[in-house]
């Protein structure tokens, strides 16, 4: 579960990097932000 989660980290982090990637995928991130919050919080 931990390999995961620094999985999604890194992908998070990428799209942080990249301010047009960050607004194309707002939404699916916003989703996924949501998910961890619900089942690893």
């Amino acid at each position: 579960m931990t390999s995961l989660k620094i999985r999604w980290l890194k992908v998070f982090y990428f799209i942080l990097a990249h301010p047009k990637l960050k607004s194309t995928y707002y939404s699916t991130i916003e989703n996924a932000a949501l998910f961890f919050r619900r089942y690893f919080s």
